[in-house]
């Protein structure tokens, strides 16, 4: 019985918003243009999320790539001098920073990608919003 009673009272605020929007369809329209204007100012603010990411992205990649000199050198300088056990170690160190070397430029790719698509994503509804 609650049920029938609160699917009658759905309908006739169904019906009564209905009407308000039929005597002012300028109001349900600016109502939406806003509604648009706060997505894509979410929208924009995940970009910028986005992009911070990739940003993160490269300076790890920066500072891998450093490290990766620095450990190439240090192998090198214990092997001239014989210091097979160190160099070995610096050898292990550095498979381990081209891998997540690797890894990052993969990420970094796919996030790049990501950014544009979302960029393309954004800039097409904005264009159909206006028309």
């Amino acid at each position: 019985m609650w049920a029938r009673i609160r699917t009658l009272f759905r309908g006739f605020l169904s019906l009564f918003v209905t009407g308000l929007e039929k005597a002012n369809p300028k109001a349900l329209i600016e109502a939406e243009k806003e509604n648009l204007r706060a997505q894509i100012a979410r929208f924009n603010e995940n970009l910028a999320q986005h992009a911070g990411f990739c940003e993160r992205l490269m300076r790890q990649i920066k500072q891998l790539e450093a490290q990766e000199k620095e450990l190439v050198a240090k192998a090198a300088a214990n092997l001239k001098v014989g210091n097979r056990d160190a160099a070995g170690q610096y050898a292990l160190q550095l498979q381990t920073v081209k891998a997540q070397l690797d890894e990052n430029r993969g990420q970094l790719v796919e996030a790049e990608k990501t950014y544009q698509n979302l960029l393309a994503a954004r800039d097409v509804t904005v264009r159909e919003a206006k028309n």
